[in-house]
């Protein structure tokens, strides 16, 4: 990361990849922490995302959180989400993007995270969330199909 901070992205990115995988070892192993883990993959993915390799993000992404999945666990679900939806983003999948957002938006309350759901709710979706707003208000007072 150190590398990546000086510009160096040929280098940054080996180094990532060589971390990435001796995570992935540990990981397997059985003998590590969860916790640790996650955020040390956070950072990795982060780092993927900043040099532009979403393709390389997403798949560490998916296995971390089929892992959080498997052992019941909601740690930083919420922020791996939001990654995803930037991979999603850059590859230029919008409305899957846009999905994982609101996604990340809700585990983000749900985890106590009211910076992350704020930032979406008020900056990265404030859009969808007006636009939202404004449908409903047209039904206000009338019954609704819903029950």
């Amino acid at each position: 990361m150190a590398y990546q901070k000086l510009g160096k992205s040929q280098r940054a990115e080996g180094f990532i990849d060589s971390s990435s995988q001796i995570l992935s070892k540990v990981k397997k192993s059985g003998k590590h922490d969860m916790v640790v883990i996650v955020d040390l993959y956070v950072d990795i993915i982060a780092a993927y995302l900043e040099l532009g390799k979403e393709d390389r993000a997403m798949p560490l992404i998916h296995e971390i959180l089929h892992e959080l999945t498997r052992q019941e666990l909601m740690y930083k679900v919420d922020v791996l989400t939001e990654l995803e939806s930037k991979c999603l983003y850059a590859k230029g999948q919008i409305v899957q993007a846009t999905m994982k957002q609101i996604a990340a938006m809700f585990v983000a309350e749900l985890r106590g995270n009211t910076a992350l759901a704020e930032k979406i709710l008020k900056h990265n979706q404030s859009h969808i969330i007006e636009m939202v707003k404004n449908e409903a208000a047209k039904n206000e007072g009338r019954p609704t199909l819903i029950q």
